[in-house]
């Protein structure tokens, strides 16, 4: 695919919108609630501990992994991936396997392997749909969404939705400008949202018993070490802090130059 002419202006730019796809309420809301529930008593120094464990051998790599992809295949995250030899690779085999299992007979010509391979990904997406509309079902039956229903209220969620519908039309204006427009909004947004990120960090060590916080949030408890939820609960937050794994910094790799080093952004 030709980008040229598509691709961020300066390094600034780019550093600001790959800062914007890390800086979210998973970092503001959620990693303080993982904190205080992935611990005991006695501390979460050891959640900090293994969280970082996590970043630098799985996030970090991953990131790069999706920046060098990207720079590369100048493509979508679907292209990125589906360029990856091995995956395509492993996605034969699987099918092949799942084919074996059904038909006694593999396909003998590319017309045949065409529409099996049609019927193999049709039946994928027909047993996701159909796994998803038993949950949806499922919590349709439940005793929670009346009360959810009932809880809704137009006069005092308007200004929410007001909000969200502003947003998305933001959100949608800078995409439909491209990487130009999405920079631009970047340079001006992401510094804000900085400041915001900082500055309630600051207000929040001002409040009553911020010590008590601090201190129990470097008290280790080495004992939780033997607790699987630790693992789990610190490479999910990990997934939240760093995007790593959901396509958006191969998507922005895309329009990287030849030059622009995937390991230095990356880190």
């Amino acid at each position: 695919m030709n980008r040229e002419g598509y691709e961020f202006t300066y390094s600034g730019g780019l550093i600001l919108s790959c800062l914007g796809c890390v800086l979210g309420t998973g970092n503001i809301w959620r990693f303080p609630r993982v904190l205080a529930s992935a611990s005991s008593d006695g501390g979460s120094l050891t959640f900090i501990l293994t969280w970082t464990c996590f970043l630098f051998a799985w996030s970090i790599p991953l990131i790069i992994t999706e920046y060098t992809m990207g720079r590369f295949t100048r493509g979508s995250p679907l292209i990125s991936f589906y360029s990856a030899y091995f995956s395509v690779v492993v996605g034969w085999c699987f099918f092949y396997f799942c084919l074996a299992c059904f038909q006694s007979v593999l396909p003998e010509s590319p017309i045949e392997s065409a529409a099996t391979f049609t019927w193999f990904t049709h039946s994928l997406i027909i047993l996701f749909m159909a796994f998803r509309l038993y949950t949806v079902c499922t919590f349709l039956a439940t005793e929670s969404f009346p009360n959810v229903i009932d809880s809704f209220d137009l006069k005092s969620t308007w200004y929410p939705l007001l909000m969200h519908t502003i947003g998305l039309v933001i959100c949608g204006v800078c995409v439909f400008a491209g990487v130009q427009g999405i920079e631009l909004a970047n340079v001006c947004l992401v510094p804000i949202q900085l400041f915001i990120v900082i500055f309630t960090f600051g207000w929040s060590l001002t409040r009553e018993y911020a010590d008590v916080g601090i201190q129990f949030m470097f008290t280790p408890k080495w004992s939780t070490l033997a607790d699987p939820k630790l693992y789990v609960e610190a490479a999910c937050q990990n997934a939240f802090d760093t995007a790593a794994g959901m396509g958006l910094f191969s998507a922005y790799a895309a329009y990287f130059t030849r030059k622009t080093s995937a390991v230095r952004y990356g880190m």
